[in-house]
C-alpha cells in the first residue's frame, strides 16, 4: 500500500507538459498558455489526453521501481526499459519534486511509508463530499480569496497542495497535490481568482471511470 501511494504521487506530478509540451517553459508563458485554455472552458482538467492517461496508466508497473530511503525517493533506471522515455523521464521529475517537498518539511518519511505535513499558514475550513466517481473539495469565497492572498505573498504552493490533499480520505488523492505544481505559484492563485465568481470554487478529483483533476466555480 505505502509504495502504492507513492506511485500514485509520481504518476501525475509532472502533468506540467499536458499544457506545456516545451520541458522548460517560462512561468510566464505557462500561464498565458493556460489562462487561454481556462476562458475557452473554464475548467482544469488532468489526466484526459493521451499523454497524460499514459503516466497515470504506468503507476501499478512503476511501483517496484520506486526506491524509498530513509530521507529521500529514487527511481531504479531498469524502469528505463519498462516504460517510454517520455513517461520515465516524467517520473524522474516525479521523484525530483517528492524530494523537494521533503526537503521543504510537507512530506516526511516514517518506517518506510510517506506522511503530508500541511504548513500552519493553510491550515482549512474546507469541506468535502465522496461520491462515486471521486471527491468533491469545496472552498469558500473568503478562504479562497485568502489562499490567493498567501500565494501572491509567496506562500509555499507544495504547503497548500498538502494541506488540500489531506483534507480528503483516502491515500490515493496524494498523487493529485503534485499534478499541478509544476505550474508555480503565481499561475495558481491567478487561476484560482479567476475560478472564483464571489462564490469559492471546488476542486474535483476524479477515480472513475479514469483519473483526473478539476477546479470548478462555485455555482
Amino acid at each position: 500500500m505505502k509504495k502504492q501511494i507513492i506511485t500514485s504521487v509520481l504518476s501525475v506530478s509532472m502533468l506540467l507538459s499536458v499544457f506545456a509540451p516545451a520541458a522548460f517553459a517560462s512561468e510566464a508563458s505557462i500561464a498565458k498558455n493556460l489562462q487561454q485554455q481556462s476562458q475557452e472552458s473554464r475548467i482544469l482538467e488532468i489526466g484526459k489526453d493521451a499523454f497524460s492517461r499514459s503516466v497515470l496508466e504506468a503507476a501499478p508497473v512503476m511501483d517496484k521501481y520506486i526506491i524509498i530511503g530513509e530521507e529521500s525517493f529514487s527511481l531504479d533506471p531498469v524502469a528505463k526499459s519498462i516504460v517510454s522515455p517520455e513517461v520515465y523521464n516524467q517520473y524522474v521529475i516525479g521523484v525530483e519534486r517528492m524530494n523537494e517537498a521533503l526537503q521543504d518539511g510537507y512530506l516526511s518519511i516514517q518506517n518506510g511509508q510517506i506522511k503530508i505535513v500541511p504548513p500552519s499558514e493553510f491550515q482549512t475550513n474546507a469541506f468535502s463530499n465522496v461520491y462515486w466517481w471521486g471527491v468533491a473539495v469545496t472552498y469558500s469565497d473568503s478562504e479562497t480569496k485568502s489562499w490567493v492572498y498567501a500565494l501572491n505573498q509567496g506562500a509555499g504552493l507544495s504547503g497548500f497542495l498538502a494541506s488540500m490533499a489531506s483534507l480528503i480520505p483516502g491515500g490515493q488523492i496524494v498523487s493529485f497535490w503534485s499534478a499541478v505544481a509544476g505550474f508555480g505559484a503565481l499561475w495558481f492563485a491567478n487561476e484560482l481568482s479567476y475560478k472564483n465568481d464571489g462564490k469559492g470554487v471546488t476542486f474535483n478529483f476524479h477515480w472513475l471511470p479514469a483519473p483526473y483533476f478539476v477546479i470548478t466555480s462555485n455555482s
